[in-house]
């Protein structure tokens, strides 16, 4: 497996492709990036109760390269690569990064999350001394939905505000 082939360069071009497409659509005003925690798991520092994590808070590509986790370094590096790219366009957008999801498939294959299951039922030697947090496809895309709702919502306060200042002038 070449993992620059297979997964970062896929990564990598699929993001910057819908983003994009994204940035020449004046329609489009905000984008919400579904990435992943793999982005922001893996950096060697501890994670106890008095560490704080958040926007800074990335996995660390030496890491990921040293600990051959491929896929977590292609969502890091896919996920960098659109903050810069929506700064770079003035694209508004959010990252949602969910654990390992579980639910239906849009592919034939399994993905990484439920081929950790799989292996497990099938009887797995060894597994790592990880714990992992576990989200369903579906209230990954429900939260979407509802922050989607919510800031069509703020907008149409805003903009309601707006043009009740300026009927008063």
């Amino acid at each position: 497996m070449d993992p620059q082939v297979e997964l970062i360069d896929p990564a990598l071009n699929g993001t910057l492709n819908v983003l994009g497409s994204c940035a020449r659509a004046p329609s489009v005003k905000r984008v919400i990036l579904t990435s992943s925690i793999a982005a922001v798991l893996y950096n060697g520092k501890p994670r106890t109760p008095d560490v704080i994590t958040d926007e800074t808070w990335w996995s660390d590509l030496e890491v990921g390269k040293e600990m051959k986790l491929w896929y977590a370094l292609s969502k890091t590096l896919a996920e960098d690569a659109a903050w810069k790219f929506a700064t770079e366009k003035g694209i508004h957008m959010v990252a949602v990064n969910p654990a390992m999801a579980i639910g239906p498939l849009l592919q034939p294959t399994l993905n990484t999350s439920p081929a950790a299951i799989l292996n497990l039922i099938n009887g797995a030697q060894t597994y790592p001394n990880a714990s992992f947090g576990w989200v369903n496809v579906k209230d990954v895309a429900m939260h979407i939905f509802r922050h989607l709702k919510f800031l069509r919502q703020v907008e149409d306060t805003v903009w309601s505000r707006k043009l009740h200042i300026i009927q008063k002038l």
